[in-house]
């Protein structure tokens, strides 16, 4: 994370975690489902479900 001025972080850097990239074709399948689950002043941790695998994947948005 950048160093603060006058109180806000100008930038913010961090590793490439799960890439969530939806085309049409998963929006027509199903209405995807998104949980937000935490969040800071710098982005926030959001999960989709597979509902018929049962499996998740978190990823972060900042």
């Amino acid at each position: 994370m950048a160093p603060e001025v006058n109180g806000t972080v100008k930038w913010y850097t961090h590793e490439f975690h799960n890439d969530i990239t939806l085309s049409a074709e998963e929006f027509f399948s199903y209405k995807p489902i998104y949980e937000i689950y935490a969040w800071d002043e710098v982005g926030a941790k959001l999960r989709t479900c597979d509902v018929a695998g049962g499996k998740c994947m978190d990823s972060a948005l900042v």
